[in-house]
C-alpha cells in the first residue's frame, strides 16, 4: 500500500509541477485567497447572521463548516505526516503537518457550501454560473498545494474527501435552505 501512494503522489507531484511556471503567481494569489482562515471567518460571518436572523439550519450548517475545518487541524496532529521537502513548504508562515491538506477541507466544504447556496437561493443562470465557480475556485485551491509543494497529492485527495463529509453532512442532513 505505502509503494501504490507513494507512486501516486510521485506521477501526481510530477504532473501538476510540470506546468508552466507563469502559473507560480496566480497559484500564489489563489491558495492566499482559499486558505482556511478565508473560510473561517466567511463561516463564522454566516454563523453570526443565522443567529441574528433565527435560522437555526443555518446557524449549525455553518457550524458544521468549522468543526469540519478543526478536525481536519485534529487530523494533522494525530497522523504527523511530515510535507513535501520544497522552498515553499520550508518557507511557510505556519509550520503544521501536511494530512489532510486544510486547504483542501476548507475550500471543499467552503465552496461547496457557497454552490450549494447558490444554486438553491439564485435564479437561473446565475445559480449555475455563480455555483460553478464557487467550485472551480475550489478545486483550483487544491491543485494550488501541489503546484506550489505545500502538498503531497494524497494530502490533497483527503482534504478533499473530509471536505465532502462535512458538505454532505450539510446538504444532506441538515438543509439549511430548506
Amino acid at each position: 500500500m505505502h509503494n501504490l501512494l507513494y507512486l501516486f503522489d510521485s506521477r501526481v507531484t510530477a504532473w501538476v509541477q510540470a506546468w508552466p511556471s507563469w502559473l507560480y503567481q496566480p497559484m500564489i494569489a489563489i491558495t492566499n485567497v482559499g486558505q482556511p482562515l478565508t473560510i473561517i471567518l466567511f463561516a463564522a460571518g454566516m454563523f453570526v447572521w443565522s443567529v441574528w436572523q433565527g435560522r437555526v439550519k443555518m446557524m449549525t450548517a455553518s457550524g458544521i463548516v468549522l468543526v469540519t475545518i478543526i478536525v481536519s487541524t485534529a487530523l494533522k496532529l494525530i497522523t504527523h505526516r511530515g510535507r513535501p521537502e520544497t522552498e515553499y513548504a520550508a518557507n511557510m508562515m505556519f509550520q503544521t503537518f501536511s494530512f489532510p491538506s486544510g486547504h483542501a477541507v476548507a475550500a471543499t466544504v467552503g465552496f461547496g457550501f457557497l454552490a450549494y447556496i447558490a444554486w438553491i437561493s439564485l435564479p437561473q443562470p446565475w445559480n449555475v454560473v455563480l455555483g460553478l465557480a464557487a467550485i472551480i475556485f475550489g478545486l483550483l485551491v487544491c491543485v494550488s498545494r501541489i503546484y506550489l509543494g505545500a502538498h503531497y497529492p494524497s494530502d490533497v485527495v483527503g482534504g478533499i474527501l473530509l471536505g465532502l463529509i462535512g458538505l454532505f453532512i450539510i446538504v444532506y442532513v441538515v438543509k439549511p435552505l430548506s
